[in-house]
């Protein structure tokens, strides 16, 4: 500041005052000067220079922009320590269904499971009485009164459908019902171990005379090991005075391999 000061007084007073000035400036202290008495118009160009201004008094905002060169960029940072993690935010919503795929190609078809199958028939009036008697079945009571029997080499589901001509016979008057079931032996011999494979079959037969006919039909079936098997139609009559007979029956049985 008092170099400053001595600049000033030169500047306003010429060469001639030089030694005069410099002699009143030493006795000039920056405590005498009143602040902000100087002004940048009092002190002569290029007067100040870098020795008079003290290392790190100045900041970047005492130079003119452009003045001061960008430093060189510096070297990265250590990475800062992971943040802590974030709630978990709420479920989205469901989003909309996806297209149907396309059909696959259909499978190649297995193989057929074994089978075996026997059919008989009987075409012969037999009159029907109050206890279930056998008439038609695949051992030899047939038209062909041949063993008919169905055998398989499996275990096996056994079918057997039958359908039956029912006719009243002495006109008498009397009405009934006419019954017929579906039997299986137990694979030891034709007539052992007879059960049921059906419900009793009936149809209610009307007083008539000599001629008046029906059919019934009837289903069962029996899981059956290995063997040799026989089927029987049996019927009979549920009446007064029983005026039944049986004209005729067919009787098929079919075999298919079980798990």
């Amino acid at each position: 500041m008092v170099v400053a000061f001595i600049a000033l007084g030169i500047a306003l007073s010429g060469t001639a005052f030089a030694d005069q000035t410099v002699t009143i400036a030493k006795k000039i202290t920056g405590k005498k000067i009143k602040k902000g008495t100087i002004r940048s118009k009092h002190i002569k160009k290029n007067a100040v220079r870098s020795k008079h201004v003290k290392n790190g008094s100045l900041r970047a905002k005492d130079f003119k922009k452009g003045e001061l060169k960008k430093g060189s960029k510096g070297n990265t940072g250590a990475t800062g320590a992971t943040g802590a993690t974030g709630a978990t935010g709420a479920i989205g919503a469901t989003g909309a269904t996806g297209a149907t795929g396309t059909t696959g190609a259909t499978g190649a078809t297995g193989a057929a499971g074994p089978t075996a199958s026997s059919a008989v028939d009987r075409d012969q009036s037999v009159a029907q009485g109050a206890s279930f008697t056998t008439y038609t079945d695949l051992n030899s009571v047939n038209s062909e009164s041949s063993d008919n029997q169905i055998t398989t080499t499996f275990p096996s589901r056994i079918v057997a459908t039958a359908s039956v001509k029912a006719t009243s016979t002495n006109g008498s008057g009397n009405s009934g019902i006419a019954m017929c079931k579906l039997q299986i032996s137990d694979g030891t011999g034709p007539n052992n171990g007879l059960t049921d494979i059906s419900e009793d079959s009936g149809i209610y037969m009307p007083a008539s005379t000599n001629g008046y006919y029906m059919n019934l039909s009837m289903t069962g079936a029996a899981e059956k090991a290995a063997g040799t098997y026989n089927v029987v139609v049996k019927c009979r009559w549920a009446g007064s005075s029983p005026p039944l007979s049986v004209l005729g029956a067919n009787l098929t049985v079919v075999a298919v391999g079980s798990s």
